[in-house]
């Protein structure tokens, strides 16, 4: 299973770059909320509060303030898709569940599992929690359940957490929300990776 999950980045790598390579990297930061140096041919993004440099033509992903230390395996091919596949549409401010992107409906059992029972065993039985590690990471509050922050993983691509408390009657809920523009940044396999790396930057916090 190791061996077939590392083909599988291996590949969706190897199309991402290609397809990076094939952008003009200068419209391609524009249209991204990032900044493109041509004679570093690199353009800059900032990814859950991180600067990263995103290398033109080959792709290859590094931390900005450490040039030679590669990003993880998930930022990476998240960054690049996005980059490939974003116009600049700005949000629009409206949220969206899971269950409203594209396809939504296939991948919300495992979704379920990995993000919203996610968020409620780790800040559900304390949501002031959660706005406390989104405002250490830059995030805010947003107006929503009884507890809601949001977090700009990507420059254009913010994402909501909600909380609402329990009782001895009723359990605690949660849900993870993205704004309505998101399918046009990202498929929504890689919004549901996008998630996970959320909320597990918001654990570390």
């Amino acid at each position: 299973m190791q061996g077939s999950r590392r083909e599988t980045y291996a590949a969706a790598l190897d199309m991402a770059r290609r397809d990076f390579a094939a952008r003009d990297p200068a419209q391609a930061a524009r249209e991204a909320g990032g900044s493109f140096d041509p004679a570093r041919s690199t353009l800059f993004l900032d990814y859950l509060g991180v600067r990263y440099g995103v290398h033109y033509p080959s792709g290859r992903v590094f931390v900005a303030s450490s040039p030679d230390r590669p990003a993880a395996e998930v930022p990476t091919v998240i960054m690049l898709h996005y980059l490939v596949k974003t116009r600049g549409a700005t949000p629009s401010g409206r949220w969206i569940s899971f269950r409203e992107l594209p396809g939504g409906d296939v991948y919300m059992p495992a979704f379920n599992r990995r993000a919203v029972i996610w968020l409620l065993r780790r800040f559900g039985q304390a949501p002031e929690r959660l706005l406390e590690a989104a405002l250490r990471l830059g995030g805010t509050r947003l107006d929503l359940g009884d507890v809601g922050a949001t977090l700009d993983v990507l420059p254009l691509l913010p994402v909501a957490f909600v909380l609402w408390r329990g009782d001895d009657e009723v359990p605690a809920g949660g849900n993870v929300l993205f704004d309505a523009t998101a399918p046009l940044h990202l498929d929504t396999e890689d919004l549901a990776a996008v998630a996970g790396e959320a909320l597990a930057a918001l654990s570390r916090a």
